[in-house]
């Protein structure tokens, strides 16, 4: 599993938006949060920012506020706030990535067809 290193602008944080949580732990001692939803979001296109000798540095995502029910119903626009980028080892060719994707997510090899019988499908 990869990190992810992500780095907000706190300029742009609407703090109306942070959340106040109050709670006791188990000593007893009151506990103040202030807390400030936010989602870490994968980008479809990624961005190489610098590369060394076996790592690449690469932007994969951005960081934007969270949005609540009646802002995704409104389709508000949501502010990015800042970008997440990981560190990845170089890939010379697109053979990994392209192997990669003939594996399911249980690991098994996936067969690759063109043609595909609608009777087989179950719904």
């Amino acid at each position: 599993m990869q990190k992810i290193i992500a780095k907000i602008d706190v300029s742009l944080i609407n703090k109306s938006k942070i959340e106040k949580n109050v709670y006791k732990n188990k000593e007893g001692v009151e506990v103040v949060q202030m807390l400030y939803p936010i989602e870490i979001v994968e980008k479809q296109n990624t961005r190489t920012i610098k590369e060394g000798d076996g790592w690449v540095m690469k932007e994969t995502h951005f960081v934007c506020e969270a949005q609540n029910k009646e802002e995704r119903e409104a389709k508000t626009k949501t502010p990015i706030l800042g970008n997440g980028i990981q560190f990845m080892e170089p890939q010379a060719d697109n053979s990994d990535a392209q192997a990669q994707e003939e594996y399911d997510n249980y690991g098994q090899q996936t067969e690759i067809v063109d043609d595909v019988d609608p009777s087989l499908i179950p719904f």
